[in-house]
């Protein structure tokens, strides 16, 4: 569990190595901070709603969920994710870490709880209008007593403000 944690943050650390550091002009998610869209499978089986706030035109951070419920009960997903776009502006290689709530159960008072780790490289397309897409190939390492790692491509889709 702790080297697993500490890869997680030594690799993180790595990719920041590829933010360049010249200044240059205002780009895409300067101009368009805010993302609000959907994702396909990806960090979470079915759908997730999700936000993402960029700082600048390379770093951003994202929140994600979803839930659902049946007649055996309920589950959660809540992905909270940290976003790189190192190279490019309206294309961009896309860079993510982070790491996915999941907790479920019959009721409430019986809710059980674990987590993944999540690593994402994908493609991001986001217009000067406002349209984002984002296919995305995600890792997901359970943080727990398994060594089971799953591979889930994604896509979102969304728009930016």
């Amino acid at each position: 569990m702790k080297a697993r944690v500490v890869s997680a943050v030594v690799l993180f650390h790595l990719l920041l190595l590829l933010v360049p550091l010249a200044a240059r002009g205002e780009g895409i998610r300067e101009q368009r901070p805010n993302i609000v869209g959907g994702e396909l499978v990806g960090r979470a089986p079915l759908l997730t709603i999700n936000y993402e706030r960029y700082f600048n035109n390379v770093f951003g951070i994202g929140i994600g969920l979803l839930g659902a419920a049946n007649d055996n009960g309920f589950f959660g997903f809540l992905p909270v994710y940290l976003n790189l776009n190192p190279v490019g502006d309206t294309k961009s290689l896309y860079l993510s870490a982070g790491v996915n709530f999941i907790g479920g159960g019959e009721n409430l008072e019986d809710t059980e709880s674990t987590s993944l780790i999540i690593f994402g490289v994908g493609f991001q397309y986001q217009s000067t209008g406002g349209f984002m897409v984002r296919p995305a190939l995600y890792g997901l390492v359970p943080s727990a007593e398994t060594d089971d790692f799953l591979l889930l491509p994604g896509v979102s889709l969304g728009g930016s403000f």
